[in-house]
């Protein structure tokens, strides 16, 4: 009679955490998927056209993915004209502000290199 008792809280907990909640899926939210290569082409173009290209920067600090926004202040910090800046003050006093960083390596992704690294060569050890 001991053993069903024992059984109930065990089959209880394994209830409980075997399911999912209602609403979960397996596939990300689109704030939760990187950045593609196409979307950083796209806020590059943008950020070569400097002054033509804010109004559509600002469309994209208001994008639900919360990488693409960040891309697109950056840009919009790096092209430093008075209505980009005045257009990113705007969008850092409100949600925006919670967005994380640009990813490591800017537009171009982590994967880029501006340049080779770079060290001076040493003297070989016989001329020392």
């Amino acid at each position: 009679m001991r053993v069903p008792l024992l059984l109930v809280p065990l089959a209880l907990a394994l209830a409980v955490t075997g399911c999912p909640r209602p609403g979960v899926t397996g596939e990300p939210r689109p704030d939760d998927r990187p950045l593609t290569r196409e979307d950083r082409l796209q806020v590059a173009r943008l950020e070569a056209q400097r002054d033509a290209a804010v109004p559509r920067l600002i469309e994209l600090t208001r994008d639900p993915s919360v990488a693409r926004r960040a891309l697109a202040l950056r840009a919009l910090g790096r092209i430093g004209s008075p209505a980009a800046v005045a257009a990113l003050r705007a969008a850092l006093a409100g949600d925006a502000a919670r967005s994380p960083p640009a990813p490591r390596g800017g537009v171009a992704g982590p994967r880029a290199r501006s340049s080779p690294t770079w060290r001076p060569r040493s003297p070989p050890s016989w001329r020392r």
